[in-house]
C-alpha cells in the first residue's frame, strides 16, 4: 500500500511524537480558516516526546482523520483527544477526533466499509476518505472506530 509516494514498509525509528501533533494541528486550523469551526486539543501532559515507529505515516492518518472531520464541519467544533497508555512497556496512543457534523450514522459508515470489496467503487469522498483512514490504520497496526450520534 503506497500511501505517501515512497515505499510501503513501516519504519522504525524515533520520532517527536508531539512535533507530529503539532504539525497535524497547525494543517487542520489551516484548512479551517475559512469556517465557524473551532479546533480544541485535549492532549495527555504524560505523553512522553519520542516513541519509536513510522512517525511519517502517522503523521498521515492523523491529517487524513482531522480533514475529514474539517471538511465536514463547517459550523461548530472538533475534538483532537490523545492519550498515553502505557502497557509492559509499551506505549499505545488512544487518539479520537470528534466533530458535530452530521456525519454518517453508525449502520452507513458499516455499508461503506463492506463496500471496499466492491469492484464498482461508486463512493463519495467522504465514503472513499474514512476508507482510507480504516485500511491505513489497520496497515499501522492499529484500530479504527467510528461511532455517531
Amino acid at each position: 500500500m503506497l500511501l505517501d509516494g515512497k515505499d510501503n514498509k513501516l519504519e522504525e525509528k524515533k520520532y517527536d511524537i508531539k512535533v507530529i501533533l503539532s504539525n497535524a494541528i497547525n494543517y487542520a486550523n489551516y484548512a479551517k480558516l475559512h469556517k465557524e469551526t473551532q479546533l480544541l486539543c485535549d492532549i495527555d501532559q504524560n505523553l512522553p516526546t519520542s516513541l519509536i515507529g513510522d512517525g511519517n505515516k502517522l503523521f498521515q492518518l492523523l491529517l487524513a482523520t482531522l480533514y475529514s472531520s474539517v471538511k465536514n464541519t463547517n459550523v461548530g467544533k472538533i475534538t483532537l483527544s490523545v492519550k498515553c497508555i502505557r502497557d509492559n512497556g509499551n506505549v499505545i496512543l488512544n487518539v479520537k477526533v470528534t466533530d458535530t457534523s452530521n456525519g454518517l450514522k453508525e449502520d452507513e459508515y458499516s455499508d461503506v466499509i463492506n463496500k471496499l470489496n466492491d469492484v464498482d467503487h461508486n463512493l463519495d469522498s467522504l465514503d472513499k476518505n474514512l476508507i482510507f483512514i480504516k485500511k491505513f490504520s489497520d496497515y499501522l497496526n492499529g484500530s479504527f472506530k467510528y461511532t455517531s450520534t
